[in-house]
């Protein structure tokens, strides 16, 4: 994940989409958020999220905070269908019909 670094709203979408798609859980983005604590203190928003319960709080934090797009770009979702084919959670005609279609 990324650490100490100026967030773009693409980062922001694609935390979002992970939260959303449970490729990563509540659990390890609080991890995360915890890790972003230094003595010069973290973002209000990853405060936040340090408290979070479920998906749908740090979804909420997200949402109040940033611009989240429903849908992510064409080439990040292609980048996730690839990355899913390349390490075997999908065959090739999955990864095929959801590029094309």
């Amino acid at each position: 994940m990324f650490k100490y670094m100026n967030y773009s709203e693409t980062d922001i979408n694609i935390l979002a989409d992970m939260v959303k798609c449970n490729d990563l859980s509540v659990e390890r983005v609080v991890e995360w958020a915890y890790s972003q604590y230094s003595d010069n203190g973290v973002e209000p928003w990853v405060e936040k999220i340090t408290l979070a319960s479920d998906k749908l709080d740090v979804l909420d934090v997200l949402r109040n905070n940033f611009h989240i797009h429903e849908e992510l770009s064409y080439e990040i979702h292609a980048g996730k269908i690839s990355f899913e084919y390349f390490h075997k959670k999908v065959s090739l005609e999955v990864t095929l019909s959801r590029l094309l279609y």
